[in-house]
């Protein structure tokens, strides 16, 4: 389980890493790891991301290109992830945000 150890490294290594999900988590062929990561990040620790504006978009092929909106989708696949609430995951994703910028 390659991904749940650097997770762990990462997470030892740096104690003040954040983690950024994007629409990578709705790609065909994720694997179970991927989501174990998802499901042990910390709620101090969770970043939502839309990738950037110019990358095409990955879970509606009739979108051309992502968009700030894109973070509200993968926010709902989190909550899907780690079973808490779309407030929850909203929430410590902007008080994350803020710890970052300040």
């Amino acid at each position: 389980m390659v991904l749940l150890e650097e997770f762990q490294t990462w997470v030892s290594r740096f104690p003040r890493v954040y983690f950024g999900f994007t629409t990578l988590l709705f790609h065909p062929g994720r694997n179970s790891e991927l989501y174990e990561v998802v499901r042990r990040v910390p709620h101090s620790k969770i970043l939502l991301e839309s990738d950037a504006s110019f990358l095409p978009e990955r879970i509606c092929s009739s979108i051309k290109y992502s968009s700030p909106w894109v973070t509200r989708v993968v926010a709902e696949r989190v909550v899907e992830l780690k079973g808490i609430s779309v407030s929850e995951v909203c929430s410590a994703a902007v008080q994350n945000c803020k710890e970052i910028y300040r």
